[in-house]
């Protein structure tokens, strides 16, 4: 057959043993591009001799060049396969077998405290609290996440498919899908993953309603660079795959940076905010080790009495005496100088990014919230007797709500990325018993606990309602009431615990002083009269110097009407 002498040269091809044809340029590249047409497919030019396989094609083998038949090469690995236009890319195995012999090894650690829980339920001895939480993260966090990556690596997941109508991405969770017309083209983005290290995504936005609920709430469509395919590689096939369906032409595939979203104060310079709280607690600690109610045992490490006697959190003294003004307190007193200098270092590192992003409005009013919740959920978990300071609850609140108002920047951009992170690296060690390492001898994790839900739970509604094209969150107003409020109770607060300073020294000195009794050391005697009524309604500071002297003298075993009864009598003879 002559050569075609007019300016549209045509193609046969052959396909799985059967002629097609013929067919244009356009056709024959868009066949390419849909993995139609493969490398060792063959063409025949319109008037040729003889049958050439595609890759060595002069006009259209350098296509196929980035287009790598895999089953082809590899026959017993259908890592990639085309059948009817569907492509699909399997994940790298060996990463998921990273991950999960990594989340198995730290799962591991927490059946060390498993071991002790079980002793204890077997008569041993009663473990520390730690221990749960160690074990509570094993068996909750670590080695489901463990196991979740082993069955992944097994199951070849993740797994994305590609056909003529869609795409779809199946996980160890969920699976994620899309129709073509649903979803706008994909761009590579590189973002910031902490030190040294870059993550590469392929991302589009959900456009349409032909996508799953997941997608249609988080409006973009990311996968990973997991795959044995470049995800540059990725992209550039999804874009061709998604051209005929769409009507647009397959867009270049750039190595690009996520569009940053302007957030946060636009001429914030320095929190000044912050470091206002930061002199704060350094004042509250000088004062504790000015003025101690009884002798430090080492160097800026004030005892317990001088805690207890400027606000520290204290069931009884709340419950029992009704003094709420701990509440307040507590967040403000710290136990020691290494305690004072760590949640320094974390409230300025936090307070930093947050007073920035929200505004100082809300700031504090996070701050307040994560004191008020880290008192409360203190108080209800913790054991009756325990004694609390740190404010560890309202710097728990304020990373918690870094980390949920980090997701209003757009996914893969190198801000989100950068909150993220930095919150993250706090909250779960400080969540996490057996990777803390703080030098403060009893945490107190329901303070963490508290400050946390409570930071997290304010700034998932803040969230919901931050309109677009607002750089901070709205109800500016409510949040100056929370402000407000929360530094008056704050001030009210210490004012009651420097009121109540004096009286409640004055009879702890008094308390002390007297030695116990010896007839409290014989076994309590049916016949002891009960103290008076009015001894008993009494709570004010003379009530709770006893109680203290009861609980460090340990006269657990005595009779304790007649030890209240003398106890009171002698502080109320005193001037």
């Amino acid at each position: 057959m002559a050569s075609p002498t007019n300016g549209d040269p045509r193609w046969y091809v052959h396909v799985g043993g059967q002629s097609f044809g013929p067919y244009g340029r356009s056709d024959i590249a868009r066949m390419i591009q849909n993995r139609q047409l493969q490398a060792r497919d063959y063409l025949c030019p319109e008037g040729g001799a003889e049958w050439i396989e595609a890759r060595n094609d002069p006009t259209f083998g350098h296509l196929l060049s980035d287009h790598v038949d895999f089953a082809a090469i590899l026959p017993d690995r259908p890592a990639e396969k085309s059948s009817a236009g569907i492509k699909v890319y399997h994940a790298k195995s060996g990463t998921q077998w990273r991950l999960a012999l990594l989340a198995l090894v730290m799962g591991a650690f927490g059946l060390i405290p498993l071991k002790q829980i079980f002793d204890w339920l077997s008569g041993g001895a009663t473990p520390g609290r730690g221990a749960f939480f160690a074990a509570a993260g094993a068996l909750l966090f670590f080695i489901p996440i463990g196991i979740l990556g082993a069955l992944n690596a097994l199951r070849g997941l993740p797994r994305l498919t590609v056909t003529p109508e869609g795409i779809k991405l199946e996980s160890g969770i969920r699976t994620k899908w899309a129709s073509w017309d649903s979803v706008g083209p994909f761009a590579v983005k590189t973002i910031y993953a902490g030190w040294f290290r870059q993550v590469r995504t392929a991302s589009a936005k959900i456009a349409g309603p032909a996508a799953g609920r997941s997608l249609r709430r988080a409006r973009t469509f990311t996968i990973p660079d997991q795959f044995t395919v470049p995800i540059d590689a990725i992209a550039a096939e999804l874009n061709a795959a998604r051209a005929p369906a769409s009507g647009d032409s397959a867009p270049a595939i750039k190595d690009s940076k996520a569009k940053e979203t302007s957030l946060g104060l636009a001429q914030f310079k320095v929190p000044w905010l912050t470091f206002a709280i930061l002199v704060v607690l350094v004042a509250v600690f000088t004062i504790e080790n000015m003025f101690p109610a009884t002798p430090a045992s080492r160097g800026l490490t004030p005892s317990i009495a001088t805690l207890v006697a400027f606000g520290a959190l204290s069931h009884k003294l709340i419950v029992s005496y009704g003094e709420w003004y701990r509440l307040f307190t507590a967040p403000l007193l710290h136990a020691n100088l290494p305690h004072i200098l760590g949640n320094g270092i974390a409230l300025v590192w936090g307070g930093w990014l947050l007073e920035r992003l929200v505004g100082r409005l809300w700031f504090f009013a996070f701050f307040t919230i994560g004191a008020l919740g880290g008192s409360l959920v203190s108080l209800a978990i913790n054991p009756v007797n325990l004694v609390s300071v740190g404010a560890s609850g309202a710097l728990m609140g304020l990373f918690a709500a870094l980390f949920v108002a980090s997701f209003r920047y757009a996914s893969g951009t190198a801000s989100r990325t950068r909150l993220q992170f930095n919150s993250l690296r706090i909250l779960i060690p400080s969540l996490l018993p057996f990777l803390q390492t703080s030098s403060v001898e009893h945490i107190d994790y329901g303070a963490h606990i508290g400050g946390t839900l409570s930071g997290a739970a304010l700034a998932l509604v803040l969230l919901k309602c931050w309109p677009e094209g607002a750089r901070i969150p709205q109800f500016r107003k409510a949040a100056a009431g929370v402000s407000v409020v929360g530094a008056l109770l704050f001030v009210a607060s210490g004012g009651l615990a420097l009121a109540n300073y004096p009286k409640f020294v004055h009879a702890l000195q008094h308390a002390q002083s007297a030695a116990p009794s010896p007839q409290l050391q014989q076994p309590a005697q049916p016949a002891t009269p009960s103290p008076p009524t009015d001894v008993l309604s009494d709570h004010g500071p003379k009530r709770a110097a006893c109680d203290f002297k009861w609980g460090t003298l340990h006269l657990q075993d005595s009779d304790y009407p007649t030890f209240l009864q003398k106890c009171m009598n002698e502080n109320s003879t005193s001037p």
